[in-house]
């Protein structure tokens, strides 16, 4: 994507999806970004999972964690030789809690999700 101005056209000279290789204990997957539909629905997760005290500050609270089980379980798919196919949430909240957050971290990035975090810690809210 090239856009240097609000004005600038903005330009994707391919809609293809970001398709990062992984390994997890010898076997091949591939972690692809999230298309708006999956992003939605992480980001409603969230929004769910969000309460707003008494002085208006919002807080995230109980579902968080559901939102990074949703998110590498709708992008990470095994990859063999007959295809994809996709992993789900509940393999993947039976991993290693170090494996599920390096996805998921990965997963945001790729898919542009860490965006509006960076906008909101640099307007300090």
């Amino acid at each position: 994507m090239t856009a240097d101005s609000t004005t600038d056209e903005i330009v994707f000279d391919s809609l293809d999806l970001i398709e990062v290789p992984v390994t997890l204990a010898g076997k091949k997957y591939v972690l692809i970004e999230a298309d708006g539909e999956t992003a939605a629905g992480m980001k409603n997760r969230i929004i769910r999972s969000s309460k707003v005290s008494d002085e208006g500050k919002v807080t995230l609270g109980d579902g968080i964690a559901d939102a990074e089980a949703f998110l590498v379980g709708q992008c990470l798919y095994r990859d063999e030789s007959g295809g994809r196919t996709r992993i789900g949430e509940a393999t993947v909240r039976s991993w290693p809690a170090r494996v599920v957050k390096a996805l998921y971290e990965r997963a945001r990035q790729i898919s542009g999700l860490d965006d509006d975090k960076k906008a909101r810690v640099a307007a300090g809210k």
